[in-house]
């Protein structure tokens, strides 16, 4: 009782102040300007403050009048943060949430004097904090308590308190490392997809430090930061066995410790084990992995759209369209696709185009019939600008998509017309790097147009360039634009191939 006496102490000695949130009771008032605002952004119908500023204040988004409207609802969204329900989120996000909450309500509960009340809720913290390995809120309350415990004269608990904190200190510092070290890794490729071979030694030299760290600390991040160390290196080394390796190690962690497990987590391995198995070509332990991993990620959430982003290019690589139509449906037409980032949503754009043009048409996502619907070239050039200034990456697949479709309606013309500016591109963008299959498949395009488009002299010409890219493995990296081959160049060519010979003899 006297706790929660203190408590009331507090509570009681100062006002307050009328909590604004945004809640279900507040909500139903469409016509209050908050809630106005509040679901325009919501549901997309404000995508931009000129649009919000005029038809909520009839002003332009400078003016003091919307800038005020916008900043309280600001303060209401913050608060609202606070009282938020968490039904869904795993032990973990919960334990975290109530950590931090519970810690900045101790401190208050100290600073105004009730110290009982305050070092016996960071006591029960650190508790929980200890259970879930939350360190830096570990760290805080041993810090406090130490503080606590030497201003009362408690020598041997301040010694305990000590000991604790140094070792705990000691982890934050590993875990703080092993963070820093994965920032590292991925900070070049965060402007850039360009290979970075040189930083393979650099992961690995990363690896065995902190599994060094480990031989004298356990925990729960160390594991997780040696896991996303290992899918770097696997990565930038083009060893995708071990991202599987990488991938069931953590899995087996997890399992040990089920009360730090989280739908993210797993939904992270998931979207690493589908990049290793659609560059292994395993297809189909991957639709079996995708079948099993989609259920960890929220529908319309960005690494939902990545995971099916993943799905998708394993549908085309198999031939399964109608799946890959679903799919493409799926995600286009979810509400919350408008906030997608734009360059994800013209890579969705592309996507389409090859999946039309693989039907010649598109595919009905509910009655699963090709229903026609001629692809407009010139429209899809004009509404992918982002990737069209990108000369690697998706660029590529933006150029075999015009030359597919020329060829398709025998605009011969126009695919001559381009074969200048693909030996330029070929020899200032294309090396023997990660684009050394885009290489092999656009130089074979200009020796077609060399043969004039015959069969039998295309077939013959590019055969050595054909056995290269059968020599060649694929390598589609998670988050990097380059060397997507939406249908595997080899597909690719042999459609292409057919429609030549199906051209009056394969002559023009």
């Amino acid at each position: 009782m006297q706790r929660l006496r203190e408590i009331i102490r507090v509570v009681g000695r100062r006002r307050l102040k009328k909590i604004e949130v945004f809640n279900d009771s507040s909500s139903a008032n469409r016509k209050n300007a908050y809630n106005r605002f509040y679901h325009g952004v919501k549901d997309g119908t404000f995508k931009t403050d000129e649009e919000a500023a005029r038809a909520l204040c009839d002003t332009d988004p400078s003016d003091k009048k919307y800038l005020m409207l916008k900043s309280r609802v600001r303060n209401r969204l913050l608060n609202t943060l606070f009282f938020l329900d968490n039904p869904s989120g795993s032990d973990y996000q919960q334990a975290l949430l109530q950590c931090n909450r519970n810690y900045m309500a101790a401190m208050t509960l100290l600073v105004n004097g009730a110290r009982g009340a305050g070092e016996s809720l960071l006591r029960s913290t650190l508790v929980q904090a200890e259970k879930f390995e939350i360190t830096d809120v570990m760290l805080n309350c041993l810090r406090q308590l130490r503080y606590a415990a030497a201003f009362a004269g408690r020598v041997a608990e301040f010694e305990v308190l000590r000991k604790r904190f140094d070792e705990v200190q000691a982890l934050y510092r590993a875990e703080c490392l092993v963070e820093e070290y994965y920032q590292i890794l991925v900070l070049p490729f965060s402007k850039s997809d360009s290979n970075r071979p040189e930083m393979v030694q650099i992961a690995k030299s990363y690896i065995a430090h902190v599994q060094s760290e480990m031989e004298h600390h356990s925990s729960y991040n160390l594991e997780l930061g040696i896991f996303r160390l290992t899918v770097v290196a696997g990565q930038i080394s083009k060893d995708f066995e071990l991202l599987l390796q990488a991938c069931n190690k953590f899995a087996a962690c997890l399992a040990k410790t089920k009360h730090m497990s989280s739908n993210i987590r797993y939904g992270e391995m998931a979207i690493y084990r589908m990049v290793a198995y659609l560059n292994l070509g395993r297809y189909d332990e991957g639709n079996a992995a995708a079948a099993i991993g989609v259920q960890y990620f929220t529908e319309g959430s960005p690494n939902w759209v990545v995971f099916l982003d993943l799905y998708f290019l394993l549908c085309m690589h198999t031939g399964n369209y109608l799946q890959a139509s679903e799919i493409y449906h799926k995600v286009t037409s979810h509400p919350d696709f408008v906030s997608v980032d734009p360059s994800r949503q013209e890579k969705w754009r592309i996507f389409e185009a090859f999946l039309r043009y693989m039907l010649n048409g598109r595919i009905d996502a509910t009655s699963g019939e090709v229903a026609e619907n001629q692809f407009k070239l010139m429209k899809f050039l004009n509404d992918v600008p982002i990737y069209s200034k990108d000369k690697r990456g998706l660029n590529i697949a933006i150029i075999i998509l015009q030359v597919l479709f020329l060829l398709d309606r025998r605009d011969f013309d126009g695919i001559i017309a381009k074969a200048e500016a693909l030996k330029v591109y070929c020899s200032r963008y294309l090396k023997e790097d990660e684009n050394y299959r885009s290489n092999c498949f656009l130089k074979m395009v200009l020796l077609m147009e060399k043969k004039s488009f015959n069969y039998e002299g295309t077939t013959k010409i590019t055969e050595r360039y054909y056995n290269l890219l059968q020599a060649s493995r694929l390598n589609y990296q998670h988050g990097s634009s380059n060397s997507l081959e939406i249908i595997p160049y080899e597909q690719l060519w042999e459609t292409i191939l057919g429609k030549l010979q199906a051209m009056n003899g394969g002559t023009v």
